[in-house]
């Protein structure tokens, strides 16, 4: 507990001082967005204004190994109840720019692959993705994917309305664009 209160200090003050650093930027739309454990006034209020931070992954992760839908509720209930577990998650980049930086991004994310319809999938749970090794230089906004990754925890940063947002953050151990959605 200690522990992570301590981490917990760390990001948040990771993400005041870059923050304020970053302010003057105009971070981009977050059109489409479903995110629906928050209520905010516009979907661009959602988006973080710092970069996310990159967690150590474990030298050699265990397998990652397919989850339901309901079991990936459960970890994005409570991330910091699963740390250190491998899985696979499927979701569509939200926000992936200059404020997140090229080793994360944000995302909508869920257990199980979700179709496409009208140029959107439905993946509802916000989520930070980071990356100290996978390759994320194809990645762009829009893009579906299919992620192996080691749960984290969860991160809080700063939203654009000064808010502040918690969400599951993952480490990427291994990534495939899949398709888009826009």
């Amino acid at each position: 507990m200690i522990i992570g209160a301590a981490v917990l200090i760390v990001i948040v003050a990771s993400v005041a001082s870059a923050a304020k650093s970053s302010r003057s930027s105009t971070p981009p739309s977050t059109a489409g967005s479903t995110t629906t454990t928050y209520a905010a006034p516009t979907p661009a209020a959602v988006a973080p204004t710092v970069a996310p931070s990159v967690p150590a992954a474990p030298a050699k992760p265990a397998p990652a190994k397919a989850i339901t839908a309901r079991d990936w509720a459960k970890i994005a209930k409570s991330p910091d109840a699963h740390v250190g577990e491998s899985i696979v998650v499927y979701g569509q980049v939200k926000q992936f720019d200059a404020a997140t930086g090229t080793d994360g991004f944000r995302a909508n994310v869920d257990g199980v692959k979700h179709p496409v319809s009208y140029g959107y999938a439905d993946y509802e749970t916000n989520t930070v993705l980071a990356s100290a090794s996978a390759d994320l230089s194809d990645l762009v906004e829009g893009d579906l994917f299919r992620a192996e990754v080691v749960v984290s925890g969860s991160v809080s940063y700063e939203t654009t309305l000064g808010g502040t947002m918690t969400a599951p953050q993952l480490s990427i151990t291994k990534i495939t664009t899949i398709g888009t959605a826009k």
